[in-house]
């Protein structure tokens, strides 16, 4: 696996990643990943950035919530009725990409006061 080049990435992000897959399992997890972020931009185009609407305490509830379906489906056996298990995952993977994101912006904004502080305290 020298060389991943994910046609699918480039057609959907509008550039060419070009990854060295080291094994069998990098390269799953690289379509793996182009297939979250199509799903993502699917239902961006549905809903937009609401996600960004409530923050990380709501991404927290979405987390949860996908966990606890994903309880109810492996640990207790139940059967999926409208989405599949595997779906759920795709899902818990989005979300948690869209809980990175808030981090870090809420992380910026951290930073930025501390640094709007000291230039006050300077002034």
């Amino acid at each position: 696996m020298d060389n991943c080049k994910c046609d699918n990435v480039e057609k959907f992000v509008g550039f060419e990643v070009n990854i060295q897959a080291a094994n069998e399992d990098e390269e799953k997890l690289l379509k793996i990943f182009v297939e979250a972020f199509q799903l993502r931009r699917k239902k961006g185009a549905d809903y937009g950035d609401v996600w960004k609407d409530l923050g990380t305490k709501k991404e927290f509830v979405y987390l949860y919530d996908k966990v606890m379906r994903l309880k109810t489906l492996i640990w207790d056996g139940n059967k999926p009725a409208n989405e599949s298990t595997r779906d759920s995952v795709i899902d818990l993977i989005n979300y948690s990409f869209h809980t990175a994101i808030l981090l870090d912006e809420e992380l910026a904004l951290l930073k930025n006061e501390e640094v709007k502080e000291i230039e006050d305290v300077k002034n």
